[in-house]
């Protein structure tokens, strides 16, 4: 997922955005800040994985992913 992000190709974004979602392996859903290539649906996407994923490191990657985006990169 994070070299998916890295790489910044668009057609990945559905995948990363459903992974983020849904995807049961945990370091999965951790890498949401490779979302922060793409920015609104992104937003909207790390913005439900930091208020509604139960594994606490997973929602700090989306926060990191959050913060990231407000940082410019």
């Amino acid at each position: 997922m994070q070299a998916l992000g890295e790489i910044g190709d668009a057609s990945a974004e559905p995948v990363l955005v459903e992974r983020l979602k849904s995807d049961e392996y945990v370091p999965v859903r951790g890498a949401a800040h490779a979302l922060a290539a793409w920015r609104p649906r992104a937003v909207l996407a790390l913005k439900w994985s930091a208020s509604n994923d139960k594994e606490p490191r997973v929602a700090e990657a989306a926060l990191a992913g959050l913060s990231e985006l407000r940082r410019g990169r």
